[in-house]
Formats: structure tokens, C-alpha cells, sequence
């Protein structure tokens, strides 16, 4: 059974246009030019406010809780967004770019130095799985903004003493607590909008997870103390209440 609070804010958001217009004037013209072996490792520094932003749930974010959105910088680590300073940081995957300069900027050598893992490190510079993020952190500020800033309160509330263990809302640890799954499930939003359905229905669930960088972490909790089957469980009710479980997807819960 849901909890009330996980109920209020159980809601998925319709980003498409948002998503593609970021990806289209932001990443498009990196990601051609690094699979094109014509990039030359510099990004440009962009920023934009969320006033840019077209879908009615962006709109709606914006006007009670205005941000702003930073693209490639080097000065941010990874993907996310910060309630409390108020900004969204998203960039390409920087130890996917580290693999590439190590192959001298050329994109088929670097996928051979990677041996087994070539699928996944050209999944890490696939368009699918940068607009996957953009997604994901998008709908984390949404969901924060419209739901009384509930993710900043915790976050501030974490910060004083012996109260750490507020981020996890009772999940085994932060990530797969119901506000992440909540920002994971608009991941695998992006992952269906950009297949047919026969393709998605094919998907099993460890390719839905290798297809998503919001995912591929998750496969890192511990498996020995039941972390990661209990996400998994929650992960694939989740997406079955939202209509997103594919057919190959489905497992007794």
C-alpha cells in the first residue's frame, strides 16, 4: 500500500517538448560531432531559465519555483538538480568523454579500448539516454516545485543533526527512495517515447536498465541485502500503475 505523502506526489509529467528543444539547442551538435570524430573536448557554457520551457508542467513549476538550467559545465559534477540553490546542472557523461580523449577523439578506436563494455559507453553518448536525463532532472524540479518544495524541505532538514536518514523516506537508501523512483520513471518515459511498441515490448528489464543512466546506478546497491530487489519491486509496480511495463518486462512480485 502507498503511504500518503508517496500518493500526493505519485504524478508523471508530459516533458517531451521540453526535453527534445534542450537535447535540440544544447547536446545535438556535440554528440554529431563526437560521433563524427570532429569534436574538438571543448563545451560551451549555456544557460538558460526555465521561463524557456513550453510544457504546461514546466510553466506551472516556474511560475512557484523559477530556476535556472546549466548546460556543460566543468565546474559541476554530473547531472542534477538543486533545490536550494535553485539550478538544474546537465552535461555529458564525463567519464565517457575521459575514455574518448584517452582514444585520441576517435570514437570507433575508443569503443574497442572498452572491450566488453563498448555497448555500454556508446549508451552513455547515445541521444536516448542524454535526453533520459534531461527528463529525469526535469521532472525532479517539477515534482518538487508543485508539491510544496517537499525535496528541499528534506534536504535542508538532512543537514541538522541525526536527521541524515531523512532523504531515504524508508527505502534502503536515498536512490531508491519514492521520490527517485518517481525522477527514474520519467527516465523510462523517454526510453518508450523514442520506440515503437513491439521494440519496447521486447526490453527486458536489465536492457531497460542498461539504457538509462538514471538506471545503471542502481545496479550498484547491494544485491546481498535484498537493496536492489527491493527497488526492482518497486521500480516495476511503479511503472505497471503508469501503463510503462513492458511485455518483457513483467516479474512476479
Amino acid at each position: 500500500m502507498l503511504k500518503f505523502k508517496q500518493f500526493l506526489v505519485e504524478k508523471t509529467f508530459r516533458l517531451g517538448q521540453d526535453v527534445d528543444m534542450i537535447y535540440k539547442n544544447y547536446f545535438a551538435k556535440y554528440m554529431k560531432d563526437i560521433r563524427s570524430d570532429k569534436w574538438d573536448g571543448r563545451f560551451k557554457v549555456e544557460v538558460i531559465s526555465s521561463a524557456f520551457l513550453k510544457s504546461a508542467d514546466s510553466k506551472k513549476a516556474h511560475k512557484l519555483n523559477p530556476i535556472h538550467i546549466v548546460m556543460n559545465s566543468k565546474n559541476e559534477s554530473g547531472n542534477f538538480y538543486n533545490p536550494i540553490s535553485k539550478y538544474i546542472s546537465l552535461k555529458i557523461n564525463d567519464n565517457a568523454l575521459e575514455i574518448l580523449k584517452q582514444a585520441n577523439m576517435n570514437f570507433n578506436d575508443a569503443g574497442e579500448l572498452l572491450s566488453g563494455r563498448k555497448k555500454e559507453w556508446m549508451n552513455d553518448l547515445s541521444e536516448n539516454r542524454i535526453k533520459g536525463t534531461i527528463y529525469h532532472e526535469l521532472s525532479h524540479w517539477i515534482d518538487d516545485s508543485i508539491h510544496n518544495q517537499h525535496i528541499e524541505k528534506m534536504l535542508i532538514k538532512a543537514h541538522e543533526p541525526g536527521h541524515r536518514d531523512v532523504l531515504k523516506q524508508g527505502s534502503k537508501g536515498v536512490n531508491s527512495s519514492y521520490y527517485e523512483i518517481n525522477a527514474q520513471v520519467h527516465a523510462v518515459k523517454q526510453i518508450k517515447r523514442q520506440m515503437s511498441k513491439s521494440k519496447y515490448d521486447s526490453l527486458t528489464f536489465d536492457e531497460l536498465v542498461a539504457g538509462s543512466s538514471a538506471l545503471t546506478t542502481m545496479t550498484n546497491l547491494n544485491k546481498d541485502a535484498g537493496s536492489y530487489d527491493q527497488w526492482r519491486k518497486d521500480l516495476l509496480k511503479r511503472l505497471s500503475r503508469e501503463k510503462l511495463l513492458g511485455k518483457s518486462m513483467k516479474f512476479k512480485f
